[in-house]
């Protein structure tokens, strides 16, 4: 029981004289924090800003298949109306 408090006793020493350290590089701790904020919030709007233009992409995407399928659809209609001439011409 005696080695266990000694024990304890040391660990708290090596406890207090981490905790100091920490204190006394506390401002250089904080600069560094307010650095990772600063990169962060520029990260998150680079971020913020391809997702928008992949939102823009991908409109623009579903727009050019829509023409896409209304231009065969037309072309199909034509395509349908030549041969009805065509075959009118033939007969």
């Amino acid at each position: 029981m005696i080695c266990d408090q000694v024990e304890v006793s040391q660990l708290r020493r090596e406890l207090a004289d981490k905790e100091s350290q920490l204190s006394a590089r506390n401002p250089e701790k904080e600069k560094s924090a307010d650095d990772e904020l600063s990169w962060l919030d520029v990260l998150s709007h680079d971020i913020n800003e391809n997702v928008e233009e992949i939102i823009n992409l991908q409109k623009a995407l579903f727009e050019l298949e829509d023409m896409n399928l209304h231009n065969r659809l037309e072309l199909q209609q034509l395509d349908e109306l030549i041969a009805d001439l065509v075959l009118l011409i033939y007969l």
